[in-house]
């Protein structure tokens, strides 16, 4: 069952990071809502990928080649921060199907999943981390490159 409020930080589309805590803490039926819960999300994103996924990787690619192409050749400023928005979710939407595979082929259970589950968490939030100081450390130079003139 999904939590509302506050605690619905999603760690793996949509299962909530305190569900994984929960289950690694307490074990037993906890663990099993988790595992349940994984299971669950696991299946969606492979049936997801396999039934779209050429075409949603194409329309991704495409909006992104159109974005690059409007950011680096034209300079627009509009395309930039979306190039900058969307450019890192290509990474983070292809480390979430890798890892889904994992724990589908793996059939981790247990504390090799809550493992793989936070190792998954921690590059999500490295991959953004990173693309906020990209962001920024760009945004700067273009404000300092245009100046207030």
């Amino acid at each position: 069952m999904r939590s509302c409020g506050p605690r619905t930080a999603i760690g793996f589309w949509g299962v909530p990071y305190d569900m994984i805590q929960r289950g690694r803490r307490h074990g037993g039926e906890a663990m099993q809502d988790m595992q349940t819960m994984v299971g669950l999300n696991v299946r969606r994103i492979l049936h997801i990928v396999g039934m779209g996924g050429y075409w949603l990787l194409g329309s991704f690619t495409f909006m992104l080649s159109v974005l690059l192409t409007l950011s680096i050749g034209y300079g627009v400023e509009f395309a930039q921060a979306l190039t900058c928005l969307f450019f890192p979710m290509l990474f983070v939407a292809a480390l979430s199907i890798r890892t889904a595979r994992q724990i589908d082929q793996g059939k981790l259970a247990g504390e090799a999943l809550v493992r793989r589950l936070h190792l998954h968490r921690l590059m999500v939030q490295g991959i953004g981390i990173l693309s906020i100081l990209v962001t920024s450390m760009f945004g700067m130079w273009v404000n300092l490159r245009v100046g207030p003139w």
